[in-house]
């Protein structure tokens, strides 16, 4: 249930979003949207593992699959544990460096520089 919450809280978010996401690079967007997508390949078919592969495949830009990335990092949990999904969800990451507003992104800190 907490998943559903969490998808609609992100969708809402998206929607009434102040900016327009910039597309400086469509090529580097399609690299981010392949990983995520190639991230879940090899997870046991399931309703959740469809519903967030199909809104990858239409998310219409960096913004929306900056967003998704909680799930996909849910569904990577579930299925390898947090650590795995962490180290994938640390690559994926570091390739919207320029995609989103710096204020996305992570901040080094002691908590989060070692997996």
């Amino acid at each position: 249930m907490s998943w559903k919450k969490s998808r609609f809280a992100t969708s809402l978010i998206s929607l009434f979003s102040d900016t327009t996401p910039d597309l400086p690079d469509e090529g580097r967007i399609e690299v981010v949207r392949a990983l995520m997508l190639d991230a879940l390949t090899g997870l046991v078919a399931s309703e959740q593992v469809e519903i967030i592969t199909r809104r990858l495949r239409w998310a219409p830009h960096a913004q929306a699959l900056w967003y998704l990335r909680i799930d996909v990092m849910t569904l990577l949990s579930e299925h390898h544990g947090e650590q795995a999904a962490r180290q994938t969800l640390r690559t994926i990451t570091e390739k919207f460096h320029g995609l989103i507003s710096s204020n996305h992104m992570p901040r080094a800190s002691r908590f989060n520089q070692h997996g």
